[in-house]
C-alpha cells in the first residue's frame, strides 16, 4: 500500500489480512509473492494514467507461464476506458493461464527471438483437458481516490477494499444492498450501506474460494450459489 499514513494503514492492512486468512483457510498465512498493489491518492484518474504509462500491461504477463497469447495481451480498451472513469475505488486483476500439475511443457521463443518466451505443451488441447489448468491472478492493482471515497468509516472502507481485492467484481455494477460492495453503488457513497462485512459477504467469499475447481464453469457457479443461499437462510 502507498499513500496512507498510520493509523489508517494498519486498519486497512488488518482487515485485508483477516479476510485473506478466511478465504485461504488451512493454507500458509504468508504469501511468497506480494501481488496486491493498493494506491491511496488525491486523484485516482491521474494515478491510473501514471500506472498505465509505467506498465501498459498492468501486470499481465508478469510471472506468467506464457501458455496462451492472452498471457501477454494488453488489457482490453473497454477495461482501460472504465478504469479512466472517475470512481471512488477502481481495480484491475491481471491474469495468467496456470497449467495443471504434471502438464509437460516446452519452453520456446517462437519465430521471433526478441519476443517473450512461450510455454508450449505437446498438445494445447491436452493441457486444457486438465480441469485444473485455469486462470490465476498475477497482480491486482487497486486505486482509492480519497476525495471521492469520503463518507464511510475507515472500518467500512477497509472491509470494502478487502472484499473487492479478493473477489474483483465488475466495475460499475450495482450491488446487492446486503453486501459491503453496495457502499459505492452509482460510484458514490451510499449512506444506507452495511457498516461492515455481512453474512452474505462472508458466505460468498467462503463459497467462492471453497468451490471445486474440477467442476465445469456452470456447475461451479451453481455450487457457489447453493452454498451462499444455504448459508444465509
Amino acid at each position: 500500500m502507498s499513500g496512507l499514513r498510520e493509523p489508517f494503514y494498519s486498519i486497512v492492512a488488518s482487515h485485508t489480512n483477516r479476510l485473506s486468512r478466511l478465504a485461504f483457510k488451512g493454507q500458509e498465512a504468508d504469501c511468497s509473492k506480494q501481488n496486491l498493489l493498493i494506491f491511496f491518492t488525491q486523484n485516482g484518474t491521474q494515478t491510473f494514467n501514471t500506472v498505465l504509462h509505467d506498465d501498459p500491461f498492468l501486470g499481465r504477463g508478469t510471472d506468467s507461464s506464457g501458455l496462451t497469447r492472452d498471457d501477454y495481451a494488453l488489457p482490453d480498451e473497454s477495461d482501460i476506458r472504465q478504469l479512466r472513469e472517475d470512481r471512488p475505488v477502481r481495480w484491475y486483476r491481471a491474469i495468467s493461464t496456470d497449467p495443471a500439475d504434471g502438464v509437460i511443457a516446452i519452453l520456446s521463443r517462437g519465430s521471433q527471438a526478441s519476443g517473450p518466451a512461450k510455454v508450449l505443451s505437446d498438445s494445447i488441447r491436452g493441457v486444457f483437458g486438465h480441469k485444473r489448468t485455469q486462470l490465476r491472478a498475477t497482480y491486482l492493482i487497486m486505486i482509492v481516490d480519497l476525495p471521492r471515497s469520503a463518507g464511510p468509516t475507515w472500518g467500512q472502507l477497509a472491509d470494502y477494499i478487502a472484499f473487492a481485492s479478493l473477489t474483483s467484481p465488475k466495475l460499475g455494477d450495482v450491488f446487492y444492498k446486503g453486501s459491503i460492495m453496495s457502499l459505492y453503488n452509482q460510484d458514490r457513497f451510499q449512506q444506507g450501506a452495511p457498516r461492515q462485512l455481512t453474512s452474505f459477504d462472508l458466505a460468498t467469499l467462503q463459497a467462492l474460494y471453497g468451490a471445486d475447481a474440477d467442476l465445469a464453469a456452470h456447475d461451479e457457479q451453481a455450487e457457489i450459489t447453493h452454498e451462499v443461499t444455504s448459508e444465509i437462510r
